[in-house]
C-alpha cells in the first residue's frame, strides 16, 4: 500500500510539472513597474535630447482636421528647436480621470503622415492614441492609409525623411533625430491627458516608424511594451534595402542594437519572411540582442502602411495583455539549434498550440528573393519540434496557437 501511495505521489507531481510547463499564467515577460520618467534612458552615444520633452508640451488646437464624430482632435505640438510636430489624438467614450485608459503611440512608415484612422481603430480597442507626422508634412482631409495625400506642415517643422543621407550634418540636424523627438515629445501630450494610464501606454510603428520605435524606446523608457513592424536595428548585416542606408556614419549612429541591451521594456519584432525593405535576419539579431523580446516572422507578409497597422493581430494581443491584462501569446523561452531542431515553449492558460511549422531555405543569402519551404512540426509537452531535410541552409519554428496568433523562434544557420 505504501508503494502505490508513493508511486501515486509521484505520477502527481509529475502531472503537475508538466501542467505547469504547458499552461502558466501570465506567460510573457514581466510587467514593467518602475519607469525614467524625467528625462533620456540611454546615454552611450552622441544623441542627446533635452530634458523639455519629457514634459508636457505647448500645443496648439487645428480644429480644420478633427474628426469630432470619432472624437479624434489634431493638434501642434512644440518640440525641439521652435519646431512644430502636427498629431492626431483620439479617447475612448467613457473615458475619464476615474475611468483611466490604456494609451498608445503610432509612428507612421516612411512617405506617411499622421492617420485618423489608425489612432480610430485603437480608440476601437479602448485606447487613448495619438498619431504624430515624423518628417515635416502633415495630412490632408483626404489622408488615408491607402494614398500618400499629405502636404508640407503649415508650421515651422523639422526635416523630411532623408533616407539617413544626411548622416554628415551635426546630431542634431538630422532628420532622425528631429524624428525621434516628435515621438518623445507626442507620448509626452498623451501622458498629459488626465484620462490616460501612465503606467500602461505601448508604442507600435511600421518600416520606418519601426526604425524610430527601436530608437525612441531606447532614449524614452516610459513604455510598457513595443511592437515595431517590418523594421528593426542591426540592419547593416543583412542584404535589404535598409541595410544600404545604414552604413558609415549613419549606422554607427542609427544602427546600433546597443542601445537598446540594458533596456526593459518588452519587444515584439513582427516582419514578414522575406521583406524587401528590412532583414530577417537582421530582425532575429535584433530579438535576441533585447532583454525581453518575443518575434513573429509572417510568411510572405506584405510590407505596407495599412497591412502593417491594421493587419497585425499578434501585435493587438501582445499590447492588450501589457496594458489590459489580456491573454498573452506563446512564449518560446528556448531556442532551437542547428544541432538541436526543438523550441521549449510556455503556454498562457486557456490557449493551447494550434499549428506547427518549421520554415528553411537552401539559399545561402536571406533577402527578398529567398524561398522558403515548409515541413510540419509537432508538439510535445513543452516543445515544439520540426525536422528539417538536409540542404537547408537557414531555417526557423513558426508556432500558431489556438487564436491563429504566431509566434517564431530565431532564424537559426545550418
Amino acid at each position: 500500500m505504501k508503494k502505490f501511495l508513493c508511486l501515486f505521489l509521484v505520477v502527481l507531481i509529475c502531472l503537475a510539472c508538466t501542467a505547469c510547463e504547458h499552461e502558466e499564467e501570465g506567460t510573457m515577460f514581466p510587467i514593467k513597474t518602475e519607469m525614467k520618467t524625467d528625462g533620456q534612458l540611454y546615454r552611450g552615444g552622441e544623441v542627446e535630447f533635452p530634458e523639455s520633452l519629457w514634459q508636457t508640451p505647448a500645443f496648439e488646437r487645428y480644429e480644420e482636421l478633427d474628426y469630432e464624430e470619432r472624437n479624434i482632435r489634431a493638434y501642434f505640438l512644440d518640440s525641439v528647436q521652435d519646431t512644430k510636430v502636427f498629431a492626431f489624438v483620439g479617447i475612448p467614450e467613457g473615458a475619464s480621470a476615474e475611468n483611466k485608459v490604456p494609451g498608445i503611440v503610432l509612428v507612421h512608415g516612411g512617405d506617411g503622415t499622421a492617420y485618423y484612422e489608425w489612432v480610430d481603430f485603437w480608440v476601437k480597442r479602448g485606447y487613448a492614441a495619438i498619431a504624430m507626422d515624423t518628417e515635416g508634412r502633415m495630412p490632408e482631409i483626404t489622408s488615408l492609409m491607402t494614398n500618400n495625400n499629405r502636404k508640407e506642415s503649415i508650421k515651422e517643422h523639422g526635416p523630411s525623411n532623408s533616407a539617413l543621407t544626411d548622416m554628415n550634418y551635426p546630431v542634431e540636424q538630422q532628420w532622425a533625430y528631429h524624428a525621434i523627438a516628435s515621438v518623445i515629445v507626442s507620448n509626452s501630450f498623451l501622458r498629459s491627458f488626465d484620462c490616460v494610464d501612465r503606467s500602461h501606454i505601448g508604442i507600435t510603428g511600421i518600416s520606418y516608424g519601426a526604425f524610430l520605435t527601436c530608437q525612441t524606446v531606447a532614449y524614452d523608457d516610459r513604455f510598457v511594451c513595443a511592437a515595431p513592424v517590418y523594421g528593426s536595428l542591426e540592419q547593416k548585416i543583412g542584404h535589404c534595402t535598409f541595410s544600404t542606408l545604414v552604413t558609415g556614419r549613419a549606422g554607427e549612429i542609427w544602427d546600433d542594437v546597443g542601445i537598446l541591451k540594458e533596456n526593459t521594456t518588452p519587444f515584439l519584432f513582427l516582419n514578414g519572411n522575406k521583406d524587401y525593405w528590412f532583414s530577417v535576419e537582421s530582425t532575429s539579431k535584433c530579438r535576441a540582442s533585447v532583454l525581453y523580446a518575443a518575434m513573429s516572422l509572417k510568411y510572405a507578409f506584405v510590407h505596407g502602411q495599412p497591412q502593417g497597422a491594421l493587419e497585425v493581430p499578434e501585435v493587438y494581443a501582445f499590447a492588450d495583455y501589457f496594458c489590459k491584462g489580456g491573454d498573452s501569446l506563446i512564449l518560446i523561452d528556448g531556442q532551437p539549434t542547428s544541432e538541436n531542431q526543438s523550441a521549449r515553449i510556455k503556454i498562457p492558460k486557456n490557449i493551447s498550440v494550434g499549428e506547427v511549422i518549421g520554415y528553411y531555405t537552401e539559399n545561402d543569402i536571406l533577402d527578398m528573393n529567398t524561398e522558403w519551404k515548409s515541413v510540419d512540426g509537432s508538439q510535445d509537452g513543452g516543445r515544439c519540434s520540426v525536422q528539417i531535410p538536409a540542404g537547408a541552409k537557414y531555417y526557423y519554428i513558426n508556432i500558431q496557437d489556438s487564436r491563429g496568433l504566431e509566434v517564431s523562434t530565431d532564424v537559426i544557420a545550418l
